[in-house]
Parts: C-alpha cells; structure tokens; sequence
C-alpha cells in the first residue's frame, strides 16, 4: 500500500566543489574574446541548481543543519503556496574554498525506520545513529541517488576552519516550479 510521507526535513551544509563551480560560472573569454559585456545577458542564477553532488568531485565544509521539519500531512496542502524562511549560521569544519551551499530534504514515514534521504550521502547503514547536529557527517558515507539543490556562490569564499558563514535561505511551498 502506497503511502505519504509524514514529516520533511530540510538541510543544506557548505560544499567546496571546485570543477563543479567553474562549470557553472559566467565565461569572461571566449577564444580569446572578453565577452564579460555580455555577462548581464547570462546573469548569475539566484535559484538553487538540481544537481547529484556523488557524481562530481567535492568536500563538505560543515556538518548538515536542519533548517526546517514540517509535518506533510498537516502544515502543506496542494493549495498553499507559503514561503518557508529559515536563516543558519554554519562553522566551517577545515579551511578551503566555499564554492556551493547543498540543499536537499529527507522525508520520515510512520514507521520510525522507514525514511528517504536525500542528501548526497546516507548512513552507512540502517543501525548507525540518527544524525544529531555537529556529529551528523560521520554516519554519511554512502551516496544517494538523488539531486540536491546547489547554490552556487558568485565568487569562491575562502574559510579557515571555525569561520562561520550566516545564510538566509527561502524555499516556496506549493509553488509551480
């Protein structure tokens, strides 16, 4: 019997992904051309990008914060179109290069161990402990199959680890996209 998740979780956690990042940048030359002028023609998305991170050379820079949980079958109907606001402060966990920050949302059953991740990675398995803040990314190591949603930065911005680094985050509910 087919049935509707109960709650959604949603996370996102910084990304350096170097190659992943340059792919989508906004090309200043072309054969030799300064075609920057052009740049506002090609302007650089402000909308998270559908992209499965497994599949691309990249390292997180902090561990996954929550950043919301709704329950499906009582917060959202089919006619709301509400935005959901949320704003965290991530500390970087090493020193790199922030090129992305990743979002994906995880979907819980009834049951307590049936659940659908999202993430790039997953629990290495179903009795490793649920993930609990500053710890979380420890128990990920298995990729999933899905798409996260990657908002690239404009610039690279270097970190030194415990840097902390605040994004306000907005994700519309019920909305056609």
């Amino acid at each position: 019997t087919p049935q509707q998740p109960r709650v959604a979780r949603v996370f996102a956690m910084l990304v350096e992904c170097r190659e992943l990042w340059r792919r989508h940048q906004t090309p200043t030359h072309a054969c030799g051309v300064d075609v920057s002028a052009f740049e506002s023609l090609a302007p650089f998305p402000a909308e998270a990008q559908p992209i499965s991170l497994w599949q691309y050379s990249h390292s997180p820079m902090s561990e996954p914060h929550m950043l919301s949980s709704f329950d499906l079958v009582s917060d959202v109907s089919a006619e709301d179109s509400s935005v959901l606001r949320a704003s965290t402060t991530f500390s970087a966990a090493r020193s790199g290069l922030l090129h992305a920050v990743c979002a994906w949302v995880d979907f819980e059953y009834d049951h307590a161990d049936c659940a659908v991740r999202t993430g790039p990675r997953a629990r290495s398995s179903a009795t490793d402990p649920e993930p609990d803040g500053a710890k979380a990314s420890a128990h990920f190591s298995v990729p999933t199959p899905w798409m996260q949603g990657l908002l690239f930065q404009p610039e690279a911005i270097p970190l030194s680890e415990k840097d902390t680094v605040t994004f306000k985050f907005e994700l519309h509910l019920g909305a056609d996209l």
